[in-house]
């Protein structure tokens, strides 16, 4: 059995339909092919981020005139009811 390693994902893509791709760093260990996860997620910097890319919708909002002249999908993930 290997022993345990730790990975840590900075970052995550979707490069194509179906397809994820977790970016980050081997911070312990040399995890292998078909090594056994465990994933946690940092509560605190989810929230965060989550907080932040909110915030970027409405601060996109309210710049932007009109939102019959943005293109579908604009506030994507965010309620359309916020445009201005």
């Amino acid at each position: 059995m290997n022993p345990p390693g730790k990975f840590r994902i900075d970052d995550m893509r979707k490069p194509a339909a179906g397809i994820i791709v977790h970016i980050g760093e081997v911070t312990r260990g040399a995890p292998r092919l078909d090594d056994l996860a465990i994933a946690r997620v940092d509560a605190q910097r989810r929230h965060d981020i989550m907080r932040n890319h909110t915030a970027t919708h409405l601060l996109h909002a309210g710049f932007v005139p009109s939102s019959a002249s943005m293109p579908p999908g604009w506030l994507s993930g965010c309620s359309r009811s916020l445009a201005v």
